[in-house]
């Protein structure tokens, strides 16, 4: 299997949530088909790569960021992989140090309204910047959605625990399971108070008592790629309410 067909395995079938370490700062096992943090999705690509023979480090954003990245090496070349970006091919990061150059590659989703890009730019020799960027087919300008900064020197071994990781979701205030469903992004979540809503990246969020047939899809969709079923996936979310509850009091 490939670095780009373990990558794209992890980006499909791996969700992203804010849930999981909640589950774990209480004291409890978040189920492995819910997914995780990009940390869990990082652990779980690089299982993938070092089963197959590869090598993978990991790099932590540089000014006071949560976000981190893996870094896979090939033949002497470092691949820069970064599944929650939902990202479908490897970026060849040396090479692009090494060249100066500028590298997109695509990522989810992609829809009617705009394409999806991780783009790495080179700030110095040993230093880049990581950005998701919206591309529109209408002309408009493009749109910088996300942004981080890291310098390849800061390679290490190890992840944060999940009292580091559980700052996002203190940071979201709110639970969030996202998945890879066709080119699209779908999320479910909940907030503080119990209400319920499903998005369509790029559309518009869906309350559950609003638009219940759209917002139903959505749900399924999301707990199909979690291996469940949608009361499973609610239960799930609805159990770490109170966790979260607690963390932002």
């Amino acid at each position: 299997m490939s670095l780009n067909e373990q990558l794209h395995d992890v980006v499909r079938n791996v969700p992203y949530n804010n849930v999981q370490a909640l589950y774990e700062l209480n004291g409890h096992m978040s189920p492995a088909m819910y997914g995780g943090s990009c940390l869990f999705q990082l652990k779980e690509l690089k299982k993938k790569i070092e089963e197959n023979g590869g090598s993978v480090r990991y790099l932590n954003a540089t000014e006071g960021s949560l976000h981190h990245v893996a870094i896979a090496s090939d033949n002497g070349d470092q691949f820069l992989l970064d599944p929650s970006r939902r990202q479908q091919y490897a970026i060849p990061i040396s090479q692009a140090l090494k060249e100066h150059q500028i590298m997109d590659v695509p990522a989810y989703p992609k829809n009617d309204k705009y394409s999806t890009v991780l783009r790495v730019t080179p700030t110095g020799p040993r230093t880049f910047k990581e950005s998701l960027v919206l591309q529109y087919p209408d002309g408009r300008d493009e749109q910088e959605v996300a942004r981080e900064q890291f310098a390849i020197n800061k390679l290490t071994d190890e992840l944060p625990d999940a009292e580091y990781d559980v700052q996002t979701t203190r940071n979201d205030k709110r639970l969030l399971v996202y998945a890879v469903f066709g080119e699209n992004v779908l999320s479910v979540g909940m907030q503080p108070n119990g209400t319920m809503f499903a998005q369509k990246q790029g559309e518009a969020k869906l309350r559950e008592a609003k638009k219940k047939e759209e917002f139903d899809e959505i749900f399924r969709n999301v707990a199909e790629k979690c291996q469940v079923e949608p009361r499973e996936l609610r239960a799930y979310l609805d159990c770490a309410r109170e966790y979260l509850k607690n963390l932002l009091e």
